[in-house]
């Protein structure tokens, strides 16, 4: 009678934590796992693992070539982010500047046909009417006023 070999007791342990497994696929199946898993630069243990413990990936498992694509994703989405939010925040601050420019500086009336508040326009006819009015009347500035 053979003896059986005896184990070292770090084996056994490590036996014990990591029992060999053994599963049949079908051929097709198998030749995916083992496409996935060299996309993945693993071995299948290390990809079924993954796969079970609902893994992401993290940086430091990035080989060189996946990381720079990696660097590259990052840096072309800071990219795309700061160009989109430059041009909405210009088009925000000129809308902003022309709204507040037109609360300080605009001539507002009241139609004398329908009494709907008109906004004149700078440099329109009517604008151009008005200063042609006021400097021929000889309309004067708060200060020229107190000397007259």
């Amino acid at each position: 009678m053979a003896s059986e070999k005896h184990k070292a007791p770090s084996k056994e342990k490590y036996d014990k934590h990591n029992p060999v497994i053994s599963f049949r696929l079908p051929l097709e199946l198998k030749e995916t796992l083992d496409q996935k898993a060299a996309e993945d630069g693993v071995e299948i243990s290390a990809y079924i693992k993954k796969m079970l413990q609902g893994f992401k990936v993290g940086i430091d498992d990035l080989n060189d070539a996946q990381f720079k694509g990696y660097q590259m994703g990052v840096e072309e989405g800071f990219q795309l982010g700061h160009t989109k939010g430059y041009k909405i925040g210009l088009k925000l601050g000129l809308k902003q500047g022309y709204n507040k420019a037109k609360k300080e500086y605009e001539i507002a009336v009241y139609c004398k046909g329908c009494s709907r508040l008109m906004t004149i326009v700078p440099n329109s006819e009517i604008h151009q009417e008005i200063v042609d009015f006021v400097f021929k009347e000889g309309y004067c500035c708060m200060d020229c006023s107190r000397r007259i």
